[in-house]
């Protein structure tokens, strides 16, 4: 038999008191739902109608679905799941996990967008050699060359530069170390920060937007009273207009010009997947 003593001594002697996060986090949930509890509960539902909206389609008509929809459809769950986890670890206090946890949502919705505008190449978004002929998916090149948001390329950098090693954060503790002219404290970044609470709460709202918005143009059936005997529940179908009511004002609520940009320039995305999805030349509207 294989005797583990130092797995069998730490067992034994493990205390849950002794883990000094999990009291932070209790008491950061507590906080953060006392200033953002509204937030909350929009992102809660908005995530749970989501969910139910990704299981719905399992059982609606998918014989006028495109070619590429079904790949489209895939994303969708992730960038869900991935949500749920980003707004969890926020509200418990892990600001910068939660961000870069929203690269990742970023990028499903992008996958989604190029999917539309280039319906032949879907496989480039999945494989990293797609058939010839393809055209090639890349983050940087797609945001700034074809949609031409070059300030979306500004946003899936600081997202990439958080993903690869928190630099920023060491460079950061660096220079404040420098300003200081002393050796700060190296600890656990623990505590309630509103601004930075903000950060991840925006992008996760946005997100959640974008992903909305996507569904009810890719899937209008969702919308449609009913197909075929078959319909979404009428108290679904209040919580989706409900959802995307509350969302619409949230985005438009934005602290900042910057953020209430966000808004219009997905509203610029629409307009070019509605062209993209009907045949007509999308790129005459960037």
């Amino acid at each position: 038999m294989n005797k583990r003593p130092g797995v069998e001594k730490l067992v034994k002697n493990f205390k849950a008191e002794q883990i000094v996060w999990n009291e932070f986090m209790n008491l950061h949930l507590k906080k953060s739902l006392e200033e953002f509890g509204y937030g909350s509960v929009i992102l809660d539902e908005t995530l749970a109608v989501i969910a139910c909206l990704i299981d719905a389609l399992n059982y609606l008509p998918r014989d006028v679905w495109p070619k590429q929809r079904s790949t489209q459809y895939l994303f969708f769950p992730n960038i869900c799941e991935t949500l749920i986890c980003a707004k969890d670890i926020l509200f418990k206090g892990f600001y910068d996990e939660s961000f870069i946890l929203t690269r990742t949502a970023f990028d499903a919705v992008i996958r989604i967008v190029f999917i539309s505008c280039f319906p032949q190449s879907w496989e480039a978004v999945i494989v990293k050699k797609p058939p010839k002929g393809s055209v090639q998916f890349v983050m940087t090149n797609f945001l700034r060359d074809n949609l031409k948001l070059p300030h979306w390329v500004d946003t899936w950098e600081v997202q990439s530069t958080m993903v690869h090693g928190k630099g920023f954060r060491v460079g950061k503790f660096m220079v404040d170390a420098q300003r200081a002219e002393q050796a700060n404290k190296v600890s656990l970044s623990l505590k309630f920060d509103p601004k930075g609470f903000s950060v991840s709460m925006n992008q996760i709202n946005c997100l959640c937007w974008y992903t909305l918005r996507l569904m009810k143009i890719l899937f209008p059936v969702l919308e449609m009273p009913i197909l075929d005997g078959v319909r979404l529940a009428d108290s679904l179908k209040e919580r989706y207009q409900t959802v995307i009511e509350a969302n619409s004002e949230v985005m438009d609520g934005m602290a900042t010009p910057i953020l209430r940009q966000t808004k219009r320039d997905f509203e610029k995305i629409e307009r070019i997947i509605v062209a993209a999805e009907s045949g007509r030349d999308w790129e005459q509207l960037v």
